[in-house]
Parts: structure tokens; sequence; C-alpha cells
């Protein structure tokens, strides 16, 4: 949960089940129509309205933008496929949302007074970067969004919790990120041809140009990116060394090593791996605790939720949490 890089990661699988098995994250949901309540969805008797949902399509809309890039913000939002895979990750960071309000109720979790006031204040400043359109779309005052915040804060607070277990020690070994180059084939007598023109001292860039049938040759390698074979030949040359043919399940490799151990990157993978521990462990607990509760999903007003509107940008949302919080 709010890790946006892996939430928008699987949103489109998400989709895809959603929409086939009619439920959220695990459970059987209840389809209803044209309902008079406003909400998007009830799980277990909490519900999160179609403005407040506004909100988090806003945000995640914005997120999906810089994962992926200005041009396709602009060229593309659009189209249904990507509105489809913005709303999935909303509505999944929106029952975990709700779920983990719950959770927290039911464990006697509450936010501390200082916890509130923050709330108060970044609602303040979102409230304020809205414009009145912006306003008259989302249909929020300014209280309803304090206690967004704080409906947020305290499902991240149980969040923490949950995982507060979780081990954030992570070997080098683990981490480690190598900057390399990569030429991938399929073909066996191409592979043949790459060791004779290797052999033969032609520059491996050149090579690769001519041969690579993967998208790029410029590459970060880290356990679990490429079959292991290659990763442990890879970690095993010098800078401006390459592998012999690793030949693969999929097709033959060759590895030449730009840095052997990138520090920055590899701190970053540290952090990646501890996110994807956490993740884990909130799952285990987080998928019994939904699979238990009673859901309703209003199709008609969710369907009728746009991730694009003409005018609107109430996109600063999260960003506000993350500067008062």
């Amino acid at each position: 949960m709010f890790n946006k890089k892996y939430i928008l990661s699987v949103a489109s699988i998400a989709m895809a089940v959603f929409l086939s098995a009619c439920s959220i994250g695990n459970r059987e949901v209840i389809i209803k129509n044209n309902v008079l309540n406003h909400s998007v969805f009830t799980i277990g008797g909490l519900s999160m309205s179609t403005n407040t949902a506004k909100v988090y399509l806003a945000g995640f809309k914005e997120d999906y933008a810089k994962a992926y890039g200005i041009d396709i913000y602009e060229q593309n939002f659009k189209t249904n496929e990507l509105s489809n895979y913005v709303k999935s990750a909303a509505l999944q960071e929106m029952t975990q949302v709700v779920c983990l309000n719950l959770m927290a109720e039911e464990a006697e979790l509450t936010l501390e007074e200082s916890e509130k006031e923050k709330a108060k204040n970044a609602a303040a400043a979102y409230y304020e970067s809205l414009t009145d359109q912006d306003k008259s779309y989302i249909g929020l005052n300014e209280s309803e969004i304090v206690s967004m915040y704080e409906d947020y804060a305290l499902a991240k607070k149980m969040y923490s919790k949950l995982i507060v277990d979780v081990d954030s020690e992570v070997s080098e070994d683990e981490a480690r990120v190598m900057v390399a180059k990569q030429i991938f084939l399929t073909d066996t007598e191409k592979a043949t041809e790459v060791v004779t023109r290797l052999n033969n001292g032609e520059d491996f860039s050149t090579v690769a140009t001519a041969y690579n049938e993967q998208g790029e040759i410029d590459i970060n390698i880290s356990r679990g990116t490429l079959p292991d074979e290659v990763v442990e030949a890879a970690f095993d040359l010098d800078e401006g060394e390459y592998t012999s043919c690793i030949q693969t399940e999929d097709g033959y490799y060759y590895i030449y090593c730009v840095t052997k151990y990138d520090e920055a990157l590899t701190a970053e993978n540290k952090e990646t791996i501890v996110a994807e521990r956490e993740q884990q462990a909130f799952e285990i607990v987080y998928e019994e605790y939904e699979s238990s509760k009673e859901s309703e999903l209003y199709t008609d007003n969710w369907d009728a939720l746009e991730v694009n509107v003409d005018g609107v940008d109430a996109s600063g949302f999260f960003a506000f949490y993350e500067e008062y919080f």
C-alpha cells in the first residue's frame, strides 16, 4: 500500500481480474446500480464517496504522468485503456485505505493531536491550491478534505503497524546493481557469429547493435532482472570484460560490464527490496482481512467518473500529504 510504483505496475492486471471476477481485491462484491447515496463502494459498512474518489483519481493521474512521462500524460489520457489503468490503481488504493481504517478502528488505533494538526495544514494547503473550477468539480469543502487526510494518515499508521517486524537489513550482494550492456538473441547460428566478431576484437556496442533482440542494449543488472545463470556470470566480470556465450532456456546472452558496482543504484535497490518485503508482509494480513468483509460496488457511480476532465487539475492531494507528514 502507498507504494505508487508498485500499485501502478500491477494496475492493469488488477483491472483485468476486477472486470472478469466482479471483485475488489480478493473480495467478491455485490454489484449495485442507480444508487442515490453517491458512493463508489462500501466495505464492511464503510463507504468511499464519489467526490473523494475524484481526488484519488486526480492524484493517480499525476503519479502515472510522472512515472511514465509527460508526453503520455498529454497525448493518451483520453484513451479508455489508460483511463482504466489509472482507475484500477486508484480503486486499489481506496479499498486499502477503507480496509485499513476498519482495521485501525478494531485495533483502537487513533491519530495523535499533532497528526490531526498536520491533516488540517495539509488540507488547507491543498484546498488553497485548487481553482474555483477544481473545487466545484470535486464537490468537497475544506473540512471534508481534512477528514480525507485524517483517514489517509490513519491508514498509513495502521499499515506501519502491520509491517513493523519486517527485516530492513539487505546485504550488498542481494542488492548489488551492475551497469552493463547486453546482447540477447535466439538464433544459434547468429550466436556463433557474435562470438566470432567479439573474438576478432570488434566493439561490443557495435556487435550489439547488429544482433541484440531485446529492446535495450544498455541495462542495469540486479538479482532477478535476468536468468540466474546470466546474473552470476555477469557479477564475476570486471569493468571492461564481457562474458562468453550464456545459453538459457530463452536464448543466448552476452554481457559487458560497464560499472561493476553502482553505489547509488544499489542503495536505491535496497529500498526497493525492503518495500517489497513490507508489501508481502502486509498482503498476508490484509488479504485475509479484506476477504472477510462484505463489499458493494456501485458501478453506475464508478463508471461515470472520468480520469481526464477538461479544465480541472486537483492532483495535489498526495504531494501535500508528503509535504506535511
